[in-house]
């Protein structure tokens, strides 16, 4: 593998119960564990206040793979304190300002993303990263500043 970069414009984070503003394109997707705005009396956390990254996954149909963790046992829930629900980002992935449709250069960026952010829920790729040098061009992450880091390959 040759050396790449990937650019990542995540999407504002919104809450699982409005999930079908979700792409049904391929991308990689972000988890988080958030509260309603203070200023949302009614609860519909359309605006949600992101307290922590639980998962960073990837897909062929964003909107599918969310839905049917949702609808199945997922971790997800189980990381939630009172008062907070799921809310999603997600970024389609460009490399070099083209858009990228193969699932391995979306596996690579993901693991890139998980080694630089250790979610919660992840467990592959926090320990180690085994692609060659990748450098990712990330906005848009919750909690995290707009980016550019490069990942080396560690095992």
């Amino acid at each position: 593998m040759a050396p790449k970069t990937y650019e990542l414009n995540f999407e504002p984070a919104l809450r699982c119960a409005v999930n079908k503003s979700i792409p049904d394109v391929p991308g990689i997707y972000c988890v988080y564990a958030c509260k309603p705005e203070q200023n949302d009396p009614e609860q519909k956390m359309t605006d949600c206040v992101i307290d922590r990254l639980l998962f960073i996954g990837t897909a062929n149909d964003m909107r599918a793979e969310i839905t049917n963790k949702l609808e199945n046992e997922n971790d997800w829930q189980t990381e939630l304190g009172p008062g907070e629900d799921l809310c999603f980002s997600q970024a389609l992935i460009n490399d070099i300002a083209s858009p990228v449709t193969d699932p391995g250069d979306r596996k690579r960026a993901a693991a890139a993303l998980i080694y630089r952010h250790q979610p919660l829920l992840n467990t592959e790729h926090r320990d180690g990263f085994a692609f060659d040098k990748t450098t990712i061009e990330a906005s848009g992450i919750a909690l995290y500043p707009p980016e550019t880091f490069t990942v080396e390959t560690t095992n």
